[in-house]
């Protein structure tokens, strides 16, 4: 019950069925309500606080927790229903995103818990706006160097209608045999051949965007096979600004030296630093590509535990970087940047952080614009908490 004006109540979640949201350790953080029959919003939460943000949560987590470390992977879905439908027949290891897009926050909670090896299966609605949401949180996946795939559901249906309509076995079907997500791309390109490579290379930014090397090399091969084109021309369309009129932040040429130092605190700070580090800074928002290759790898290195609670292994965290991200790091290694302390740890990481907030601050105005041209109004309404947040603890801006 909140006010709405004067001093009348408000009954919020009027006419939903109310679901408890948890974090992941089991505690009581919000509630959700899904609307009984049609209307707008479909799914309304409580108000964001300190201890709930929707980008950050993931419904019914805190019991598939266990099911997803054990089986190195995680069903997402887009409801609430279709998550318990899941839990009931024994896919326990099911998620759902609480009335919005998967984020990049989702996606580095997820690939904590499954390790580098791990796969993300989106189940989505097969309507046209859940195969928009599953290229959407692909494109998520990809750049925080989650392996995804996708169950395609025929017919307009979702999980809640398969287990329904042809039971838990044709389900179970569809989870172990889901499709590579590069096939989900390009199942619906034409087959003419200059049409589907025209249509095809719009892919290329998506695939090119991948941040775990290995994975963006395969799926660039895949695609050039599928394109009849060679890998050098899905690399260079992929370099090319997107076409979508999205503001594009600008890179510079050489790594800030905030970041450098930061790649170079991860090398040789103990454990507990490591992890403080890797948790605390939002790695997209690291302008130079090699400084956030080395921060997964590290990532990597802690969820898999295998590394030293002293300075890193540098020659095994090199194994699966590739030459320029090596370069960097031995680079570090070798350069006179000062030395490691707590203090000088306290210090270069308050600078990155307070630079990603400004960047932060930069790019949320055209955010506002696009939730508003989708008629977001709950992202709209995050957002322009986030834009006064901002102006409080940054007046220039």
């Amino acid at each position: 019950v909140m006010p709405e004006r004067g001093n009348r109540p408000y009954d919020r979640f009027r006419k939903r069925i109310m679901f408890p949201i948890r974090g992941t350790d089991g505690r009581l953080v919000a509630f959700g309500g899904r609307i009984l029959g049609d209307g707008e919003p479909k799914y309304l939460n409580s108000p964001e606080s300190v201890l709930f943000a929707k980008s950050q949560t993931l419904f019914c987590l805190d019991r598939a927790r266990r099911a997803i470390s054990e089986s190195g992977e995680v069903l997402v879905v887009e409801g609430y229903f279709d998550c318990l439908s899941l839990h009931k027949v024994g896919l326990c290891r099911s998620v759902a995103t609480l009335g919005t897009a998967l984020t990049s926050d989702h996606a580095r909670l997820l690939r904590r818990l499954l390790g580098p090896d791990g796969r993300v299966v989106l189940c989505y609605d097969a309507d046209p706006a859940g195969l928009r949401a599953a290229e959407a949180g692909a494109r998520v996946l990809l750049e925080t160097a989650v392996n995804v795939s996708v169950v395609v559901m025929e017919g307009g249906k979702d999980p809640d209608d398969i287990i329904r309509d042809h039971g838990v076995e044709a389900m179970n079907a569809l989870v172990e045999n889901p499709m590579p997500i590069l096939k989900f791309l390009v199942r619906d390109l034409p087959p003419e051949p200059r049409e589907r490579r025209r249509e095809g290379l719009k892919l290329s930014e998506m695939v090119c965007s991948a941040t775990d090397p290995a994975m963006r090399r395969n799926l660039i091969e895949e695609l050039a096979r599928e394109l009849y084109l060679r890998p050098h021309d899905i690399e260079a369309q992929g370099r090319q600004p997107r076409s979508s009129g999205e503001v594009l932040p600008k890179r510079r040429e050489s790594v800030a030296p905030g970041e450098l130092y930061l790649a170079r605190i991860l090398l040789e700070c103990g454990h507990d630093w490591r992890v403080r580090i890797v948790d605390a800074v939002d790695v997209e928002g690291i302008e130079d590509v090699r400084v956030r290759t080395v921060i997964h790898a590290v990532e990597d290195m802690i969820s898999g535990d295998t590394e030293s609670k002293g300075a890193l292994d540098v020659v095994a965290l090199c194994q699966n970087l590739d030459e320029s991200t090596k370069s960097l790091v031995a680079e570090l290694v070798n350069s006179e940047l000062p030395e490691v302390t707590d203090e000088t740890i306290i210090r270069h990481l308050g600078v990155v952080l307070d630079r990603q907030a400004r960047y932060r601050a930069r790019r949320i105005g055209p955010l506002i614009e696009e939730a508003e041209r989708r008629g977001d109004n709950e992202e709209v309404s995050r957002l322009l908490a986030e834009k006064a947040r901002l102006r409080r603890d940054f007046p220039k801006f």
